[in-house]
């Protein structure tokens, strides 16, 4: 009896993987719905990032600066997620946690390529003007 609860428990961890897996981020985004706290959380926009080659400095500069505003307002972001997801306690199930992670997980890689982005318009700008 015990080896059938333990399978059964196994499979159950298993479903639970796969469905985590499986789940998008427009579905993932949507659970976000139901964890109290968590719609007042707003993702930030990406700023647009210039062509370093061919702008001036006062240009990269406000690249620089709306890209810093984008990384700290995605923290604040993320911090609110992770807020909203303590705030539910025990309440928080298998699924909402997935969610909340797939989102929070989406936003810091996105600020990632961002910065990659936002630095490879830093050196074309400074290979550009090398003075």
């Amino acid at each position: 009896m015990k080896k059938l609860l333990m399978i059964t428990a196994a499979a159950g961890m298993l479903a639970s993987a796969a469905s985590a897996q499986e789940m998008t981020l427009a579905g993932a985004q949507a659970l976000l719905t139901e964890v109290p706290g968590a719609s007042s959380c707003s993702a930030p926009s990406a700023p647009a990032i210039p062509d370093g080659a061919s702008v001036s400095e006062a240009e990269i500069m406000e690249a620089i600066g709306a890209f810093q505003n984008y990384q700290s307002d995605s923290q604040a972001y993320r911090d609110c997620l992770d807020a909203a997801a303590s705030n539910m306690g025990e309440g928080l199930t298998e699924q909402h946690n997935a969610a909340v992670t797939m989102v929070y997980d989406t936003n810091a890689s996105e600020v990632e390529a961002v910065g990659a982005d936002m630095n490879a318009q830093i050196q074309a700008y400074n290979a550009a003007n090398p003075d």
